[in-house]
């Protein structure tokens, strides 16, 4: 009798493979309900604080099915041995064929969309799932792809920005426009901008009202999938988000300055500007208070930013905050856009102004939308959060469509999204998979 067993050795090892790839199934498919990379996860590995607990209680009971889906593979896994004795070496007896029958019917009613009535979304049925599924067969499509398989493969289509349909450059859009003195930019949390025309009409018409007197260009680019909003932030300073890991780090020593300067970042091209950076939510929320710092280790050293405002800040300044979302209370972006960036204007020296909004961050607090314009029209009727989320947005086109009507000749405005609306990939169908980018300017007249 030897020490080592081979066979102990393969089977432990085929064990742990067995709880790798339950755990990896399990986490791969809240990725890609949201049509997200492997790569975002080093955004939250990094700091594991920036998870917001009430969010991530709600994301967790709208995916329930995967977390019951992993347990139920490690109670199976855990008592193998005694399922395996009790199905081939005992008699069959109607009291076990009863219960494996419950287990099975349990299991399934867990996993099935029964368990999302939970949640304010609306499901297709058991039947229309069963239905599509035959149908899948039918077609041809016998073999499933496993969630693991479909991150993965998305996380290496992702990968690179070749793989990006639009071809558009921040740097090349300003660089149309001559002897600007200040620069408003705006990066909107999620804008919902439906697929379907009247409604994406609706939004539009009222950001563009009464704009005759004005330059108004419109582009598509991509969204970062790899890392949601703070790619979006980088993708705007370098138009690229590949040195994103490094960017996530950047600290009071090894500031944001030095990082733009390293990768020849082309707003570096804007340093005659006195910059400013505002967020309505918590500085600490993926550690933006460090890496947009006013006060630098070196006090010799310059940092790229010359005054920054976050939520704590504002209050302290008298602006108001705003529950529109349930779980990340921000400023009211009214009182930013009517009153804030007034002031802002005010300041008689060339200016970047960069602004992150958050009131449509998800989930919505739902509003009564029997009392709501629009919301019984399609998609909108679809889910009670689209509706909120379209009067936020309606809302916020409208004060912002006011500001721009204040800029003079040599102002600029940038309006764009960060990514579409994070629903899972069943009700972001009703959304584009792209974020338009809009760059207003007053004419000059003749």
């Amino acid at each position: 009798m030897g020490i080592v067993s081979f066979q102990s050795i393969a089977y432990c090892i085929n064990g742990y493979l067995f709880i790798f790839f339950v755990f990896l199934e399990t986490l791969s498919a809240f990725l890609d309900a949201y049509g997200l990379t492997l790569n975002f996860l080093k955004i939250l590995i990094d700091n594991p604080s920036n998870l917001n607990f009430d969010f991530n209680v709600y994301i967790l009971l709208k995916n329930i099915n995967y977390i019951i889906f992993f347990l139920i593979n490690l109670i199976l896994f855990k008592f193998r041995d005694k399922i395996f004795y009790i199905l081939f070496n005992t008699k069959i007896n109607v009291k076990k064929i009863l219960f494996i029958f419950a287990i099975i019917i349990i299991s399934s009613l867990l996993t099935s969309p029964i368990i999302n009535k939970i949640s304010l979304f609306n499901y297709n049925s058991f039947t229309n799932l069963l239905i599509n599924k035959v149908g899948l067969i039918l077609k041809g499509n016998i073999l499933r792809n496993d969630n693991w398989y479909l991150v993965a493969i998305n996380t290496i289509k992702y990968q690179s920005n070749n793989s990006k349909n639009y071809n558009f450059k921040f740097e090349n859009a300003i660089g149309n426009y001559q002897n600007l003195d200040n620069i408003f930019v705006i990066i909107n949390e999620s804008y919902p901008n439906f697929k379907d025309n009247q409604i994406k009409n609706l939004l539009s018409s009222v950001l563009l009202k009464d704009l005759h007197e004005y330059e108004v260009n419109n582009y598509k680019k991509n969204w970062s999938k790899n890392y949601g909003t703070l790619g979006a932030e980088l993708d705007f300073f370098c138009d690229n988000d590949e040195n994103f890991l490094e960017f996530k780090t950047i600290n009071q020593e090894n500031h944001l300055s030095k990082f733009l300067v390293k990768y020849e970042c082309w707003i570096n091209k804007l340093n005659d500007k006195y910059k400013i950076y505002i967020h309505s939510y918590d500085g600490d929320m993926f550690n933006r208070k460090t890496r947009y710092a006013t006060s630098l280790k070196n006090p010799n050293e310059i940092s790229f930013f010359n005054e920054v405002f976050f939520k704590e800040d504002l209050k302290n300044l008298g602006f108001k905050t705003c529950e529109t979302n349930r779980s990340y209370v921000g400023i009211c972006e009214n009182e930013i856009l009517n009153k804030f960036f007034r002031i802002i204007k005010d300041i008689d020296r060339p200016k970047l102004v960069i602004y992150l909004t958050l009131e449509n961050h998800l989930p919505m607090k739902i509003n009564n939308s029997s009392k709501l314009k629009f919301c019984d029209k399609p998609p909108i009727n679809l889910n009670p959060e689209f509706c909120t989320l379209f009067h936020l947005q309606l809302n916020f086109n409208k004060n912002l469509n006011n500001f721009i009507r204040e800029l003079n000749n040599n102002d600029l405005l940038v309006f764009f999204s960060d990514t579409p609306p994070m629903y899972s990939v069943r009700d972001r169908i009703h959304f584009e998979d792209y974020t338009d980018v809009y760059f207003f300017k007053k004419k000059i007249n003749n």
